[in-house]
């Protein structure tokens, strides 16, 4: 099964909760006093998710739905490149803070709690998606020849905005490198598959069965008969 996006509203409220007891680990009040190294992804989330709540308004239910989709898929692609790409793969807080808000999850039985993985058809489709709005925000309308000095990132001095960008680009590449691999290899077995089950057919009911098998219990005492009798021949007048 694939990933299940985690609706927009849903993580905005799960992401809030996160950074307060992030902040309480760190035992600080405000997000400003938080680490460089950990203040600049905090606050390049919380940029993004005004941008994304800035996105126009639409009018049919349809649409409607489908903006909410693009909002938790926008946002959950930028996690994503955050926690897979530029956080520690374990002892990060706020690494387990941004699984939790994208609702990535293993299973659980003793919970009842199925597993929710993000595949790499989704991670090839949020990225993309995340780094298509990124891209819009910090180059003019139109135009990629030169990035506006003044972007909704370029007061946050603590983030690693190049990094992001390249792992951005990576993480898509390998995810969709991954989705061409599964889906050939899904291909070439299940023509193997077929292979098999054609060749069975061609077989028949019979196939397993071997009509000389009432006599091949006779037929090998007869010649072990004969090789002792040539044996003895051989062996007349011989020391034994």
């Amino acid at each position: 099964m694939g990933f299940t996006l985690t609706s927009y509203n849903t993580m905005k409220e799960s992401f809030d909760r996160g950074i307060l007891t992030f902040l309480g680990h760190h035992k600080v009040a405000s997000v400003d006093k938080l680490p460089p190294h950990r203040k600049g992804y905090v606050l390049f989330l919380q940029t993004m998710i005004e941008q994304i709540d800035q996105l126009p308004v639409k009018n049919t239910e349809k649409e409607i739905r489908e903006q909410e989709r693009l909002k938790a898929s926008i946002l959950t692609g930028a996690m994503y490149i955050i926690s897979e790409g530029m956080l520690p793969a374990s002892g990060s807080l706020l690494r387990d803070i941004l699984q939790e808000t994208m609702g990535v999850r293993a299973e659980n039985k003793d919970k009842g709690t199925t597993a929710n993985i993000i595949d790499p058809m989704s991670a090839a489709h949020m990225t993309s998606e995340a780094m298509k709005f990124y891209t819009a925000l910090i180059f003019p309308h139109g135009s990629t020849d030169k990035m506006l000095a003044q972007n909704p990132f370029s007061k946050i001095e603590s983030m690693d905005f190049v990094t992001f960008e390249v792992q951005g680009i990576d993480l898509g590449a390998t995810a969709r490198k991954a989705v061409l691999h599964n889906g050939r290899h899904a291909m070439i077995n299940e023509e193997k598959e077929r292979l098999r089950r054609e060749a069975e057919s061609k077989k028949g009911p019979y196939a397993s069965y071997n009509p000389m098998g009432w006599f091949s219990g006779t037929s090998k005492k007869k010649d072990d008969e004969e090789e002792y009798d040539d044996t003895l021949e051989d062996t007349k007048g011989a020391k034994v």
